[in-house]
C-alpha cells in the first residue's frame, strides 16, 4: 500500500482527492461508462464564476493557464461534443472530470512507487506529454510528483512516461479543486464517484484514499468496494477524520 502523500506545495487554497486501485485489467470500456461518454460535454455546465476559480488555483504558484496550458476539464469540455473512449479508467476520469468541472489525472502506479508528492514546479522543470513530444513548461505549476521527486501529473496534462497502458495493474487518480469552491467532504464524493465508475469497468481493489491540504490529510480510507465487479458497485462510506499526532 502507498503510504500517505506529502505536501509541499505553498498553496493554500488547493485540496487534492487521491486513490490508488489495485489489480486493475485496462481495456476497452463497457457499455455503461461509454453511455456516460456519449453525454454531450455542453450539459456540463459550470456554476458562475466556477472556472475561474479553478484557474486561480492554478495561477497561485505564477503559472499562466490559458491556451493550451488552460485545466485540462476545460480542454475536454471545449467543443461540447461526446467524448471519444479511449480505455476504461481513462475514460472514468474523464466522466468524473467533467462531471465534477476539476482538472483530474489518471496515472500508472507504478510509475509513482511508494508515495506521491504534491508541490510547484521550479524554473526549468518540464516533461514530455504526448507522443509527439510536445513539452509542458511546469514552473509555478502545481505538479503531483512521483517518490522519487520527479513530476508524473499536473492539473493541465500528465507526463506521457505515467500514461495508463494495457500493462498498467494499478492506478492513482488525483484530483484538483480548490477550498474557495468546496470543501474537504466534496472531494471524498469526487473520489467516491471515480470508484464506482473505474473499478466496474477494471476491476481491481480501492486500496487506499486521501483528501489533502495544506494543512495535512483531511481525511483518508483503506476499504474496498463491496461489489467490484458489478456496474454501480458502491463503496462502504468509511471517511473518517484524520488523528491527530497525539491521539495516534
Amino acid at each position: 500500500m502507498m503510504r500517505d502523500p506529502r505536501w509541499q506545495s505553498s498553496n493554500l487554497n488547493a485540496v487534492l482527492g487521491c486513490c490508488c486501485i489495485e489489480g486493475i485489467t485496462v481495456g476497452p470500456s463497457p457499455q455503461f461508462l461509454r453511455e456516460q461518454l456519449e453525454i454531450s460535454a455542453s450539459t456540463m455546465a459550470a456554476p458562475e464564476g466556477w472556472d475561474a476559480g479553478i484557474r486561480d488555483l492554478l495561477r497561485a504558484g505564477g503559472f499562466r493557464p490559458a491556451g493550451r496550458n488552460r485545466p485540462a476539464h476545460e480542454f475536454l469540455a471545449r467543443s461540447g461534443a461526446p467524448l471519444a473512449s479511449i480505455s476504461s479508467v481513462v475514460d472514468a476520469n474523464n466522466v468524473i472530470s467533467l462531471r465534477r468541472r476539476i482538472p483530474a489525472s489518471v496515472i500508472d502506479a507504478a510509475v509513482c512507487g511508494e508515495e506521491i508528492i504534491i508541490r510547484e514546479g521550479v524554473s526549468g522543470e518540464r516533461y514530455v506529454f504526448n507522443r509527439s513530444g510536445q513539452e509542458l513548461d511546469l514552473e509555478g505549476l502545481l505538479v503531483v510528483c512521483a517518490s522519487s521527486e520527479s513530476p508524473v501529473a499536473s492539473p493541465v496534462k500528465d507526463s506521457l512516461a505515467a500514461h495508463v497502458t494495457e500493462k498498467t495493474q494499478a492506478i492513482v487518480f488525483c484530483a484538483y479543486g480548490s477550498l474557495r469552491l468546496m470543501e474537504p467532504p466534496a472531494m471524498e464524493a469526487v473520489i467516491d464517484d471515480f470508484a464506482r465508475l473505474a473499478i466496474p469497468a477494471a476491476g481491481g481493489q480501492l486500496s487506499a484514499a486521501w483528501v489533502v491540504t495544506a494543512s495535512g490529510l483531511a481525511c483518508w480510507r483503506t476499504e474496498v468496494c463491496e461489489r467490484p465487479g458489478e456496474a454501480g458497485a458502491s463503496c462502504k462510506d468509511v471517511w473518517r477524520a484524520r488523528r491527530s499526532k497525539t491521539e495516534e
